[in-house]
């Protein structure tokens, strides 16, 4: 799934900050995107503890693979066909002892929108690390 991914990725070629609305609620209240009903999206700006998985492409580039089985509002279309949230670059954290295991992290999550070859723009939400993740096992409750 990651390589199907990583192919329309190289189409993309400017990553400009996200500014404007994308569907988002309104006022000065974050609210998660739209995504149908009883289903949501991470917001902008908006801080979470999140489980799942540290993964890591063979070009090195590091995700976070959401557990959709305890995140379920997070299920949403999009998310239960690619349930990854690229981490965004920057962090201070070893995190390759962490690769493919269960983890809580603590995120803010960033909206930005990536620009296609063909002027299309699509927003993406990364996730900014704002501790080290915590090991966790398989039998947690949120």
């Amino acid at each position: 799934m990651l390589q199907k991914f990583f192919g329309m990725a190289a189409l993309l070629t400017a990553v400009v900050s996200y500014s404007g609305p994308v569907r988002a609620g309104g006022g000065e209240i974050p609210t998660p995107l739209d995504v149908g009903p009883g289903k949501m999206e991470l917001a902008d700006g908006e801080k979470y503890n999140l489980y799942g998985r540290i993964v890591t492409t063979t070009a090195g580039v590091v995700y976070f693979e959401v557990d959709l089985n305890l995140h379920r509002a997070l299920a949403n279309q999009k998310r239960v066909r690619f349930p990854y949230y690229p981490i965004a670059d920057g962090y201070q954290f070893d995190l390759s002892r962490f690769k493919n295991k269960l983890v809580k992290i603590y995120v803010e999550a960033k909206m930005q929108v990536l620009m296609s070859t063909e002027g299309e723009t699509s927003p993406v939400i990364f996730l900014k690390l704002l501790s080290e993740p915590l090991l966790q096992t398989p039998t947690h409750e949120i």
